[in-house]
């Protein structure tokens, strides 16, 4: 039998929990804190299938923009651009984050 780490947490603490809930010292925030126990493995899960899902919606759409941009980039002529280049542009259209 496979039990999670956080279920296991979650179980030794139901003792914990149902002898402090007698006393009234069960506060909301340690029961958010065992909610949290309880349920975060199948948030996760959730989170991963519905993640999966989208990337696997995707990979038709990546592929054909790559494609399209790899068209573009093959048709340009990175020499006849570098000679249109004037010094004061070069100053002027400078990213301040990659230069600066």
């Amino acid at each position: 039998m496979v039990v999670f780490r956080s279920t296991q947490i979650f179980e030794h603490s139901g003792c914990i929990t149902s002898s402090r809930a007698l006393k009234g010292t069960l506060t909301n925030e340690k029961i958010a804190s065992f909610n949290d126990l309880a349920y975060k493995n199948v948030t996760k899960q959730r989170l991963k299938k519905k993640l999966d899902s989208r990337i696997m919606r995707n990979v038709e759409q990546i592929e054909a923009v790559e494609e399209r941009i790899k068209k573009v980039v093959s048709t340009l002529n990175f020499d006849e651009l570098e000679e249109e280049e004037t010094p004061e542009n070069l100053r002027t259209f400078t990213c301040a984050l990659t230069t600066g």
